[in-house]
């Protein structure tokens, strides 16, 4: 009787390639979150600090309407009377923001398109009362201002670049005077 020699065959070599294949695919899976995750942390960054920088704006507004009212009182109250009770960045001056690429916003304000604010005030109310004065020795004009503030394109075609075109708002009460009392 002839006795075959016995070759001893691995019963495992076809698992490890098996195991190796399993690893990777989750290694990938663990890479591929880790990249989703990262994308979207820089997206809300970026949203983040556009959306300050609407806030800035808005807050440079408002105060800018406050300061042009504090300036000359008699002379505000002819202004906004005048012009449908409304402040723009340009009633103020021309070169509100310094949009050069070294500027208020730095390079990419040619990307995003601009800066703007709008007050809107309330028809006046005549006032004998302001914070700090004694009641009937000086009227005040009282003012309820909402600044509108936009950092971005004012025309969007596309939807998706809202996202780059945050809007803020502010709302304030203004004394104006002291004027004259009627």
């Amino acid at each position: 009787m002839k006795t075959r020699p016995t070759k001893s065959i691995p019963r495992s070599s076809g698992m490890v390639l098996i195991l190796t294949m399993l690893v990777l695919l989750v290694l990938s899976a663990v890479a591929l979150a880790a990249v989703q995750s990262v994308t979207n942390h820089l997206a809300r960054a970026g949203s983040y600090r556009v959306g300050s920088v609407a806030y800035g704006v808005t807050e440079a507004g408002s105060e800018a309407t406050m300061s042009l009212a504090a300036i000359n009182p008699g002379a505000f109250n002819e202004f906004v009377a005048t012009h449908g009770f409304q402040v723009t960045m340009g009633d103020v001056s021309n070169q509100f923001f310094d949009t050069n690429a070294g500027g208020s916003f730095g390079r990419e304000i040619q990307n995003v398109g601009g800066a703007n604010w709008v007050s809107r005030l309330s028809n006046p109310i005549s006032s004998h009362r302001a914070p700090g004065y004694a009641v009937g020795e000086y009227c005040f004009r009282k003012y309820f201002s909402t600044t509108d503030g936009t950092y971005g394109n004012n025309q969007v075609t596309n939807p998706d670049d809202v996202l780059r075109n945050p809007q803020k708002r502010f709302l304030s009460t203004i004394y104006v005077g002291p004027t004259g009392c009627e």
